[in-house]
């Protein structure tokens, strides 16, 4: 990336939130649809937060024991439940369970349109805020560690790069976006490519 390109991505503390709001969607409280296609409907929550004096995404480390996404770098967030009154409430609620961070400290901008995953899910990504540092508790059978990935590293298109990999159980290979590691991290899959969608609302 060059220093002019960099300097782009040096967005100021106060524009970043403006710019997010006035380009994201907000239907902030999605039903689950209804469908019989066999996707199952979660949410996720993308978090910036401003820190060492510039723009970060907050990231998770998944363990190898939950069912999905075994050791993956993730967004807070999961599956749908009957109590959640939308899908703006599951990534809410996820997050807290997840890693001890309640909905009063987060304010959302927005959300990205929804997708289906390879892995059966139809996920809504909503965007918020976040002030840095907080006080967490990660779920220690979910949640591995939580990190931080500065905006401007994340926007370098030289950290990028598709690769095949293997899906678990099937001997077919795909393509898939990956990141160059990140402090012993490897961001990748539906996680990689949901950032690199927010990172182009912000161009």
């Amino acid at each position: 990336m060059s220093d002019l390109q960099l300097e782009a991505w040096m967005i100021n503390r106060e524009m970043l939130p403006y710019r997010l709001h006035s380009r994201l969607e907000h239907h902030l409280c999605d039903l689950p649809p209804e469908q019989d296609d066999g996707y199952y409907p979660a949410s996720v929550l993308i978090l910036f937060t401003w820190n060492e004096d510039r723009w970060n995404i907050l990231y998770t480390q998944r363990t190898e024991k939950v069912r999905d996404h075994k050791g993956q770098v993730s967004f807070p967030g999961g599956a749908w439940e009957e109590e959640d009154l939308c899908l703006k409430d599951t990534a809410l609620r996820e997050t807290l369970e997840e890693i001890g961070i309640p909905s009063s400290e987060i304010s959302i901008l927005g959300s990205l349109p929804s997708r289906q995953t390879v892995t059966g899910y139809y996920i809504v990504p909503y965007i918020g805020l976040l002030d840095w540092p907080q006080e967490t508790h990660l779920q220690e059978n979910e949640v591995e560690s939580l990190f931080l990935i500065p905006v401007d590293w994340l926007a370098d298109e030289t950290k990028r790069e598709d690769r095949e990999f293997t899906t678990p159980g099937s001997v077919s290979t795909r393509k898939a976006l990956f990141y160059k590691e990140y402090a012993g991290h490897t961001l990748w899959g539906i996680t990689a490519n949901l950032t690199v969608q927010i990172l182009d609302l912000l161009k």
